[in-house]
């Protein structure tokens, strides 16, 4: 066989075995969910882009403009229910502490859950903003459904 030929047809091959493995092994992509979603499972947050573990912390310290900030994110083990089209939803909270300086300035519960095609949905967040080590506001508070605890402060925005 014709050297040349055979450079050729060796090239031929390694590309297409890279195509095919490329299609394989291809990084997860994130899509527009379309259509009314399903929660048969939504405590079970697996989605690569945001994976939920139970009992984990994060913790990310850095500057901003000279000042030290820091945050945790506290994967609770606790869920909330919330009222959606209808049907009760289970979420999980992710409790997310930030402080500047040492001090702490804002302390938010955030609510997921994901669907059955593997969004992740969030139903909100309750937000403690804080002056001097004292709660000042709920400034950002949301929630689906708007305030259902005792402990929900009452000025929550309603969604939707």
């Amino acid at each position: 066989m014709n050297t040349s030929i055979r450079h050729q047809t060796t090239r031929t091959t390694v590309l297409i075995t890279a195509f095919a493995l490329a299609l394989l092994v291809r990084p997860a992509q994130a899509e527009v969910p379309s259509g009314t979603p399903v929660f048969s499972n939504p405590l079970a947050i697996t989605n690569p882009f945001q994976p939920f573990r139970p009992g984990a912390l994060k913790v990310f310290s850095g500057s901003d403009h000279g000042t030290k900030t820091e945050s945790h994110d506290i994967y609770l083990r606790q869920t909330r229910e919330f009222q959606w089209n209808g049907k009760t939803v289970k979420c999980r909270i992710l409790r997310e502490v930030a402080f500047e300086d040492g001090e702490l300035v804002e302390s938010s519960d955030n609510y997921f859950a994901q669907a059955d095609d593997g969004t992740v949905y969030y139903f909100g967040e309750v937000v403690d903003n804080y002056v001097d080590g004292v709660i000042a506001n709920h400034d950002g508070s949301w929630l689906v459904g708007g305030p259902t605890l005792a402990s929900d402060p009452p000025e929550i925005a309603t969604y939707p």
